[in-house]
């Protein structure tokens, strides 16, 4: 591994072989048009398609680009903090395989982040009043969006609007901090990263995004949100257990 990077750009991949080729050149041409030295770190989450060895392919001869692989599907908070556990830079942030948030919000963010000592993480809201509006995903799933956010800001001691923005991107310390008190491994750990920030205090701020998906979500609807709120629950009595 080479010496400490400026900022490790980590993507969870669970059966995108698809939308892997476009992916991977975008992240290696943004590198050159990054301000600092860029490290990046793919995690194949127990992909059924051909996904891992398609990465191996695509990024065998750069340096600066690793492939975790999980030989079993363990959730995207998982993915992320194997991810966060491996990243050797100052600067940690991750997004979606499909890069719905496009490249240039790294840059922004990552200037937002070292240009404010105090600031821990800065996390996308789509509810951020510079936010674009948001294509069409149907009534249900809008519903269902809807109703799990009221059920975080009832359950859980924050008042982010937004917890489940596939974008953040965290300082070194708080991003291990976070790996080491995380007690969830699925899409919840969205919610933990606030949880674990609330608990110490430290300064985080939301940044406007535009969204623009081209890959479907791997989140089901009703199951996903069943065990969303189980876990939620969890992450509530850690919190008020003083885990965090």
């Amino acid at each position: 591994m080479e010496g400490k990077y400026e900022l490790a750009i980590i993507v969870p991949v669970y059966n995108a072989e698809d939308s892997l080729g476009e992916s991977v050149q975008s992240l290696i041409q943004f590198r050159g048009n990054f301000v600092g030295n860029l490290q990046i770190i793919f995690v194949n989450d127990g992909s059924t398609d051909d996904s891992y060895s398609k990465l191996v392919n695509l990024t065998s001869n750069l340096s600066f680009i690793s492939v975790i692989n999980l030989e079993s599907n363990k959730g995207k908070g998982f993915a992320l903090k194997k991810g966060i556990s491996f990243a050797n830079a100052k600067y940690v942030g991750f997004t979606d395989i499909d890069l719905p948030y496009g490249m240039g919000i790294f840059n922004s963010t990552y200037n937002k982040l070292n240009d404010n000592a105090d600031l821990s993480m800065v996390y996308g809201s789509r509810h951020h009043a510079d936010s674009e509006p948001e294509q069409d995903y149907g009534i249900v799933r809008k519903i269902g969006r809807k109703f799990f956010s009221n059920i975080v800001r009832a359950i859980t001691p924050t008042d982010v609007k937004d917890t489940q923005c596939g974008f953040k991107m965290m300082k070194e310390g708080f991003a291990q901090k976070v790996v080491e008190s995380s007690i969830v491994n699925r899409f919840a750990f969205d919610i933990e990263l606030f949880m674990v920030a609330h608990a110490n205090n430290k300064k985080i701020s939301p940044v406007s995004v535009s969204l623009n998906h081209t890959k479907e979500s791997s989140v089901r609807i009703v199951v996903d949100t069943i065990r969303m709120i189980y876990d939620i629950i969890r992450i509530r009595y850690a919190y008020h257990t003083k885990h965090y």
